[in-house]
């Protein structure tokens, strides 16, 4: 019997270094995987991209975007991964994809 820890406790640097160098490698990170062959993968990515956008969103202030602690190159990443999980072949991938969509 293997003990192995659930997908859900992962858990990444970035929301903490937001303003430092590591963040978009991990972003991108993140970004890659939501091209992963395993659905599971992919679900997983990005529903902690969801995540830290909603952790961000929740601090900004005047209404701004969710996502204007990126820059416009990662923002459009983001979206277009996002955009493109929308017709993924997993339902459940699809609709963590429909709830990342309305945080941005």
């Amino acid at each position: 019997h293997k003990s192995t820890k659930p997908r859900s406790s992962r858990s990444y640097p970035i929301l903490t270094m937001a303003h430092s160098g590591q963040t978009i490698p991990n972003i991108s990170s993140l970004i890659k995987k939501t091209d992963h062959y395993d659905k599971d993968e992919r679900y997983m990515a990005t529903s902690d991209l969801c995540e830290l956008l909603k952790r961000h969103s929740g601090g900004s202030e005047g209404g701004g975007s969710s996502a204007s602690f990126l820059d416009s190159n990662t923002e459009r990443q983001i979206c277009t991964a996002v955009l493109r999980l929308l017709h993924d072949k997993s339902n459940d991938v699809q609709a963590i994809a429909v709830k990342t969509l309305g945080v941005l």
